[in-house]
């Protein structure tokens, strides 16, 4: 304890001597005491910075919790990470649906095209026709009539990737053509 009384004498006054060495007065050190001042006066505004800060913190905090302790803060954090999970996997089941739905679609017979003619010379009428019935692979039927005075005539002829292995009239390749093109904007 000494020592920091000696230096506390020693920062503030300072002891004068004679030429002679006798010891005449002491004086105040002023200089170092404006630094021990500033100092204070540095350390002073710290402490009411962070005590502002503390409030702002505090305040905010009181505002996002709003009447809400942090426990139950947490287990509504939990609540909605269980509930995202949940949705994950009603994502994966939906994705897995819609995946299934549209291979399914792709063999359902569901775009068709209709060619009218006149059968020959001898029809009276536009009474034929050549009908497609195809799936979005190409595959399916054709069906057509081919209707002469008294007497009408029914054909099927099974599609495979547009193309049939039974000789075709132009209307049938008609038909076809146009049914390949409407699949072809739908891609």
């Amino acid at each position: 304890m000494q020592n920091f009384s000696s230096f506390l004498y020693n920062f503030f006054l300072i002891e004068h001597y004679d030429m002679f060495g006798n010891f005449s007065g002491i004086t105040f050190n002023f200089s170092h005491t404006l630094y021990i001042l500033y100092f204070c006066i540095f350390i002073l505004f710290l402490i009411i910075y962070f005590l502002i800060q503390n409030i702002l913190l505090n305040k905010r905090l009181k505002t996002f919790l709003s009447g809400n302790n942090a426990k139950s803060l947490e287990k509504i954090i939990e609540k909605n990470i269980k509930d995202i999970e949940v949705l994950k996997e009603e994502k994966r089941i939906i994705e897995t649906h819609i995946l299934h739905h549209t291979k399914k679609l792709e063999t359902v017979l569901r775009n068709n095209f209709t060619v009218r003619f006149k059968a020959g010379e001898n029809a009276e009428s536009n009474q034929s026709f050549a009908t497609g019935f195809l799936n979005d692979l190409g595959d399916g039927i054709l069906l057509s009539t081919l209707s002469i005075r008294n007497h009408t005539s029914i054909f099927a002829k099974p599609v495979k990737n547009y193309k049939s292995d039974l000789e075709l009239n132009e209307e049938e390749k008609e038909v076809l053509e146009k049914i390949k093109d409407e699949h072809k904007k739908l891609r």
